[in-house]
């Protein structure tokens, strides 16, 4: 995993890059609706709230939050947020 971050033009931007299995088209469409993706038995369980709540708490505070992947190979969420004014 890995996490980039930087400011420019008013502007927060944030990548976060996992190296896991990577998301297909249909579950990065699919984010929000409680489901969790090709989990084992044998692995950590959850509630798939994780992305959607990450995804909401972002546009609440006015940015954009979006997500890309390479089925396989790696997921990529960028999101950006406006600098508060003051």
């Amino acid at each position: 995993m890995k996490i980039v971050g930087n400011s420019h033009n008013n502007a927060f931007y944030l990548s976060v890059i996992d190296y896991g299995r990577g998301m297909t088209q249909e579950q990065i469409n699919n984010v929000g609706a409680y489901v969790q993706f090709e989990r084992k038995m044998y692995e950590q369980q959850g509630y798939g709230l994780g992305l959607l709540i990450a995804k909401r708490l972002v546009e609440l505070h006015g940015g954009e939050f979006s997500i890309e992947s390479i089925y396989g190979a790696q997921t990529i969420m960028r999101i950006v947020l406006p600098q508060p004014k003051f």
